[in-house]
């Protein structure tokens, strides 16, 4: 009598169920692959990717916190609606239109932030800016380049603008309205010395080795005020101490009386006040008539000659003051030629300024503008979250396979007990199972 023993089903059993129907294994393993690998791509990478990069500003005060003209940096203003909206709109042809501002901000999902970071020696930090958003909110990748490079690009933009559109004919302006030739030459000196300062920030900033335009920095400003030294100003100022000349005499004569009245007056008041302190001060001395010389030094008198000196002092000043303006009044402002003449100086003068005022504006806006840069550190953007194409083609290739097989083995599970490789006996295969033991033994009998 033999026994017989069931045998298990082997891998290589499962394989050969699993193959029967092979284009069913082929065609659901496609399925699932073609789909799984385009839904990971183009709609769960679009829902867990963020976008990244990072950038370096070579600006000035920028790191620092504060723009040219002293106005603070906030580099989280940046993904505020405001910067993110005046981008969208600038865009060229409208190519950041589909971009959802609004909800990108409301549901914080773009973001700023600034690292200090240092090199290998450790001496030298850079401030690094990395600005993040989410991947479903582009169209697509170069979309998404396009529009964070031009978010962070603003605070050069705006670095740029504020020297195209600073005010710097304020002095200049201020020239034109005043009605006085002596506050006329003060704007005009002013307005030297903003250029000149102007020059002294950029050469500070940006160096003087390069040419702008045509000359270096230094020889723009040595030229300009080359100009002055043969023309100084000093030249306005003397003929008009001299001759007192009054810019426009019908539209200030009754200031210029007004005026005389209120110094005339101011001078007598002084005067009674100082009669009174010297009578106070005769009373102090035993009203003997006194030396002011002689009782300075004398502690009793000291209020007495403090007030003393300075009234007499502003009355001294008040009378120079009234002596113009009699003599203003008197030659009705001066003669109408010289003050022709007069007018002409100071107008090639304005001309001059004004003609290096352009020049300066010029130069600062192109000294600005190549030297306010932004190193794109990446020169694009990084994708992190979501899963790789490689990942993802292995992934949806095995389970495909893996749900395929699956369905297989459902389907033609009948085979793994049918197949004779699968059940038998010593010589035979009786049905699904092995022959009962007796009948075995009767045959062989």
């Amino acid at each position: 009598m033999q026994e017989y023993e069931d045998e298990g089903i082997s891998l290589g059993q499962i394989f050969k169920v699993i193959f029967r129907r092979w284009k069913l294994l082929l065609f659901i393993t496609g399925i699932i692959f073609v789909f799984g690998l385009l839904g990971s791509q183009l709609i769960y990478n679009r829902l867990k990717t963020n976008y990244t990069t990072t950038v370096v500003y070579n600006v000035d005060g920028i790191n620092n916190g504060t723009y040219s003209d002293g106005s603070a940096f906030n580099y989280r203003d940046l993904v505020k609606l405001e910067n993110l909206e005046k981008v969208k709109a600038d865009g060229e042809n409208g190519k950041y239109s589909s971009i959802d501002v609004k909800t990108l901000v409301e549901k914080e999902k773009i973001s700023v932030e600034r690292k200090v970071e240092q090199d290998e020696t450790k001496t030298v930090n850079t401030i690094v800016f990395t600005i993040t958003a989410q991947a479903k909110y582009f169209k697509n990748s170069d979309q998404a380049k396009d529009f964070l490079y031009d978010v962070m690009l603003q605070p050069v933009v705006k670095t740029i603008n504020i020297e195209k559109e600073a005010n710097r004919k304020a002095n200049l302006d201020s020239f034109n309205q005043s009605p006085y030739f002596a506050n006329q030459i003060s704007y005009l000196k002013n307005q030297l010395s903003y250029i000149n300062s102007t020059y002294d920030r950029l050469i500070s900033q940006f160096g003087d080795n390069q040419t702008v335009l045509t000359k270096k920095l230094s020889e723009y400003k040595q030229e300009l005020n080359s100009w002055f030294e043969k023309n100084p100003f000093s030249v306005l100022d003397n003929e008009l101490t001299a001759k007192k000349y009054v810019k426009n005499f019908s539209s200030i004569e009754q200031e210029l009386i007004i005026r005389k009245e209120s110094l005339t007056k101011q001078i007598s008041d002084n005067q009674n006040i100082i009669d009174s302190l010297y009578a106070q001060m005769k009373k102090l001395n035993n009203d003997q008539d006194f030396n002011l010389k002689d009782i300075q030094s004398t502690d009793v008198f000291t209020p007495y000659t403090s007030q003393l000196a300075s009234l007499t002092i502003s009355n001294a000043q008040m009378s120079n003051e009234l002596t113009d303006i009699n003599k203003q009044l008197d030659e009705n402002g001066g003669n109408p030629d010289d003050i022709v003449a007069f007018t002409n100086k100071l107008n090639t003068y304005y001309n001059k300024l004004d003609q290096a005022t352009d020049e300066v504006k010029d130069i600062s806006v192109k000294v600005v503008s190549e030297d306010s840069t932004m190193d794109y550190t990446g020169k694009s953007i990084d994708a992190k979250g979501g899963l790789s194409l490689i990942i993802s083609i292995l992934l949806f290739l095995v389970g495909g396979f893996v749900v395929a097989a699956i369905v297989n083995l459902i389907l033609d599970r009948k085979y793994l007990k049918e197949d004779p490789a699968l059940v038998t006996t010593n010589n035979q295969v009786v049905g699904n199972k092995p022959a009962d033991k007796e009948e075995v033994e009767t045959k062989e009998e």
